[in-house]
């Protein structure tokens, strides 16, 4: 398996994870809206 580059995670990605972070939104969110991006053996728990 390669290494993830920043070059590889959309902005969009990035953006939730800000979202989260600044708790604008909730874990439950997050996760929800981050799977969505999940791609082959990159998963979200």
């Amino acid at each position: 398996m390669s290494d993830i580059r920043k070059e590889d995670i959309k902005q969009e990605v990035f953006d939730i994870y800000d979202d989260y972070a600044h708790d604008r939104i909730d874990r439950r969110d997050f996760v929800q809206k981050l799977s969505l991006y999940a791609v082959g053996g990159l998963t979200v728990a």
